[in-house]
């Protein structure tokens, strides 16, 4: 082949490697980010059928340039070197050789598998089965719901089970029998149902995991080297480079505007159809964080931060790579994108987003001052990019309107206040550190972390789920082990270097892209600290992609394209294993689940898919939850318990598998063991709605042990300070009628309360609880304590006169509390409003009368004193009074219906019946949509017809 046909060759299959970039950059990120099995795998496809251009240039057949096939090869080592690693933790080994490489994996599968590894997981489970019962399922699907306390007093029968509810249990009962078919998954699980096992505790999840690794790797090798070899024109190196950036770029801005027109036509679905599976229902009462075709807003803003600097970069520096014909065109571009950018950003909320706005700005400024241009023209160029910035920062604040830029105030509110997340995200790092202590060389397979999380998760249980670390680099340790880092920082450190030894060898023009490209890079990196975002099949091919330009730009502009610099080929290595590995790797992206985890861990309908779910997701608390729900009674009583003591151990924290355990032991007659059950699930989450038995239906009913065991464990997480509680602890005195003790509780609580805000709260928490229990003096002088704490503030008022006073109808009492509160400060007006209200709750019309005249001498254009005031009058029977006082209504508000309709109530009890058919059919006519008003309009009408001639005012109708 001639010199100019492998020119043209090349430029085919620049062409083509063009062509997937392209439609790699668009799908995944519409695909919803492509974190569904069938995007994912479409993406991962590609990738390796892309990678079949590799063996047909002139690499494969005349050799390449020494220096690129050096550094092609110290790129490949690291990256198959981690492959065959995670291979590695993938293949079923000997027990005595997991033991060696993970001790704590060998512990695991001894405490999962019964009887490993002397015998194959559960290898005699089918022999020790009963066979099936008409009569256990019978049992077991009837059901009975007990009536509360209160319920029992109204008359409700014991027991009883309304026919709508019973109808939903039966129903959900049906539902539930069936719906696992995952013919594929039994089919893998036979690899491992020997006694040989994987390192990694979840195999299909670590399957998928090295599929993706693997496509992210083979993209970089594409983007970074091919083709290679062959002799290159500078228009074609260009045009290469330039055309990359210009797609990430259009991508970006496309997948920012989408984002905007979302957010202000959000209708509860991503991008206006697709409802995520985790959600169940359109989020339509809740206000939208911009997110594109993103599920969560936070990769959303990921995703634009890492592409921001390129565009933030055209906008300053503009593009060597670009014709000057559309030079400008091409700045103005980027500037419409930055903008667009920032503005999306600002709008997903994400404090990791933001962080990475910045941090791209300061970036791109320092690595574009490395041009050897003297320092004041570096300042210069650094003060227009930053008030360039700036104003683009203004422009975009002006863009998303006062809504949103109250959202964004209020999000650093409360990120300055609270640090809304950041605990819960602290407190999983520690947990995760743990996993890292017990799997330190190998870890626990690619992928695994939400498998193995629940084990190590600290009281109290929360159903808040993590199933990323939200920090990379942490769960690439606890998955991979210390092996696995190191194999990775192999590949980061040579690609980081090489990047950096090159970038000052770079002409001057191709500084700023090279500088973009490296500040997405360092954006993702600092972002992955606190987020998963290359979780995320989309964001990580964008990175792979990224890495991959700023590799091809350090070698393609310091390497020179010297024929006789060229090395012969290696043996049939290109020609024959690449395509074998890219058509392997392409087959395996399919046999990945077709439902994305944990959505494919669905309820068995069969034994062998009940055991196929437990080799494969061995360390799942469902696994073994699962089997035991579909196998019943069918299991010995021991098995039974055993396999609730795995799920226990695995998930130690969770309420409802302690519970389960609990009623079990119960049901087997070790009643003492179940209290012990009982008393520890109330300890790890002691919140009442993870314990149906604390339920109001259900506690009413419980057992003084029973009583006894929840008090116990309340107790203890209380002496302890778990989180929520006292509340759960008060919630439960409040149930079992114990009000003193949690009047005690609240008390306690305020004496080591971090503020005196709080002990005040913690005070007016004790007198209500006290004033429950009819404890009136100590109520009474709880909330005196209160109000020497803080006398400005109305609450402890309040309930000191409708919780002490009223209920004794001590007006004097009330008088005093209001007189005290007018003195400290409170408002005169919401005071002598609480009198009025404490004195007609007691039945004392006179008093309340009283009040409101006193507000209506300081507030005589009030409606709402006036018409309050006619309303107490008519109450007392002083109906004269009445239609005086609502008449002054009226006139303070003519359109008022229920002026109106108060008036002719009064009108009708003084005997003036013309009076009070007007104000009825006013009032009726005020307000057309009150049906009760127009009925009651009629009907007063037809009585006043209908009644006998006499003197007007003194008949009855």
């Amino acid at each position: 082949m001639n010199n100019s046909s492998r020119v043209h060759a090349s430029r085919r299959r620049r062409t083509i490697l063009m062509a997937g970039i392209v439609f790699l950059a668009v799908f995944m990120p519409l695909a919803f980010g492509a974190v569904h099995p069938w995007a994912y795998k479409i993406g991962e496809a590609s990738v390796f059928a892309l990678m079949l251009l590799w063996p047909i240039g002139r690499a494969a057949r005349d050799g390449q340039l020494a220096e690129v096939g050096q550094q092609i090869r110290t790129f490949a080592i690291p990256i198959v070197a981690f492959l065959a690693f995670a291979m590695l933790q993938l293949l079923p080994i000997p027990p005595a050789a997991i033991r060696v490489l993970s001790p704590s994996a060998y512990k695991l599968y001894e405490q999962v598998f019964p009887g490993w590894p002397a015998q194959r997981p559960y290898a005699g489970l089918e022999s020790s089965l009963k066979p099936p019962s008409a009569e256990t399922a019978a049992a077991s699907a009837a059901t009975v719901l007990l009536p509360t306390v209160a319920e029992v007093k109204a008359g409700a029968p014991i027991p009883f089970a309304p026919k709508a509810e019973a109808a939903a249990i039966a129903s959900s009962t049906n539902q539930a029998a069936g719906g696992y078919s995952d013919r594929s998954a039994e089919r893998l699980s036979i690899i491992y149902s020997t006694r040989w096992r994987p390192l990694s505790i979840a195999p299909v999840l670590s399957w998928s995991g090295l599929v993706l690794f693997a496509a992210c790797g083979a993209l970089f090798v594409l983007v970074a080297f091919l083709p290679i070899g062959a002799p290159a024109s500078t228009v074609e190196r260009d045009w290469f480079v330039g055309g990359s950036v210009t797609v990430l770029l259009a991508v970006g801005f496309g997948i920012a505007a989408l984002g905007l027109i979302q957010q202000a036509t959000w209708n509860g679905r991503i991008l206006w159809f697709f409802v995520p599976l985790d959600w169940g229902a359109p989020m339509l009462d809740v206000a939208p964080r911009a997110s594109g075709p993103f599920v969560d807003p936070d990769h959303f803003a990921g995703f634009l931060a890492m592409i921001f600097p390129l565009a933030l970069s055209g906008t300053f520096f503009g593009s060597p790579l670009v014709s000057a014909r559309w030079s400008n065109g091409y700045r103005i571009a980027c500037g419409v994108t930055s903008f667009v950018m920032i503005a999306a950003i600002l709008m997903s909320q994400s404090r990791a987003g933001w962080i990475g706005l910045a941090l791209g700005l300061a970036l791109v400024m320092i690595l574009t001052s490395r041009r050897g241009e003297d320092s004041e023209r570096v300042t210069r160029s650094r003060r227009i990019a930053l008030a360039g910035a700036v104003c683009m920062l203004i422009l975009a604040m002006m863009f998303i309107g006062a809504s949103g830029r109250s959202q964004v105030t209020a999000r650093v509110q409360n990120s300055v206040d609270a640090d809304a997340g950041l605990p819960n995200r602290v407190n999983a790092w520690a947990n995760g550190l743990r996993i890292v202590e017990d799997f330190p060389a190998v870890g626990t397979g690619l992928r695994t972390w939400p498998e193995l999380f629940t084990r190590y998760r600290a009281r109290p249980w929360s159903d808040l789920y993590f199933s990323e670390a939200h920090n990379d680099y942490l769960q690439l340790i606890a998955e991979t082990g210390i092996v696995g880092l190191a194999l990775a920082a192999w590949f980061l450190l040579r690609a980081g270097s090489f990047i950096y030894r090159r970038f000052a060898q770079l002409p001057e023009r191709i500084v700023p892209i090279q500088a973009a490209l490296v500040a997405a890079l360092a954006v993702m990196c600092v972002i992955e600290f606190f987020d998963f975002d290359l979780q995320i099949p989309a964001i990580a091919f964008f990175f792979a992609m990224i890495l991959g330009l700023a590799v091809r730009v350090s070698w393609a502009w310091t390497i020179e394209d010297d024929p006789s610099e060229f090395q012969k080929p290696r043996g049939a290595f290109a020609r024959i294993w690449i395509p074998i590995s890219a058509v392997g790797l392409l087959l395996a992206t399919f046999v990945q689940p077709s439902i994305a985890y944990p959505y494919n861990l669905q309820t068995p309908g069969s034994l062998a898919q009940a055991k196929a779910m437990l080799l494969l997701y061995p360390a799942n608390t469902f696994s073994h939850g699962a089997l035991t729900a579909l196998l019943g009674d069918r299991m010995p009583l021991e098995e039974r318990m055993r396999e609730m003591q795995i799920a226990l151990a695995l998930d130690p924290m969770n309420p409802y598998t302690r519970d389960a355990y609990m009623r079990e032991l119960a049901g087997a007659g070790r009643g003492d063991d179940a209290l012990k059950q009982m008393e520890l699930s109330v300890y790890n989450s002691p919140a009442p709605r993870t314990h149906p038995y604390m339920s109001d239906r259900l506690i009413g009913w419980l057992s003084p042990d029973e009583r006894d065991a929840i008090g116990r464990g309340i107790k203890r997480a209380t002496a302890e300070q778990v989180p929520g509680a006292l509340e759960a602890a008060a919630t439960f005195y409040d149930g079992v009628g114990k009000y003193s003790d949690e009047a005690s509780l609240y008390a306690d609580a305020a004496q080591h309360a971090p503020d005196s805000h709080a002990q005040y709260l913690y005070l007016v928490s004790a007198a209500a609880a006290a004033a429950r229990g009819a404890d009136f003096k100590r109520a009474q002088s709880i909330l005196e304590q209160a109000i020497a704490i803080e006398p400005d503030q109305t609450r402890a008022y309040y309930a000191l006169t409708m919780n002490v006073y009223v209920p004794q109808k001590d007006i004097a009492g009330v008088k005093h509390t209001v007189a005290q509160a007018i003195d400290n400060g409170i408002d005169s007006y919401e005071m002598e409003a609480l009198l009025a209200a404490a004195a007609q709750t007691m039945g004392d019309l006179p008093a309340a009368i009283e009040a409101i005249k006193q507000i209506a001498v300081d507030r005589p254009d009030s409606f709402e004193v006036t018409i309050r005031l006619g309303e107490l009058y008519g109450q007392n029977h002083d109906f004269n009074q009445a239609v005086i006082m609502l008449t002054r209504a009226i006139q303070l508000r003519p359109d008022s219906a229920l002026a109106y309709y108060s008036l002719a109530e009064a009108d009708e009890q003084a005997y003036d019946y013309a009076g009070a058919d007007k104000a009825y059919a006013r009032a009726a006519q005020l307000a057309p949509d009150n049906q009760a008003y127009k009925t009651r309009a009629d009907d007063f009408h037809k009585r006043v017809d209908n009644a006998p001639s006499a003197q007007a005012g003194t008949q009855t109708p």
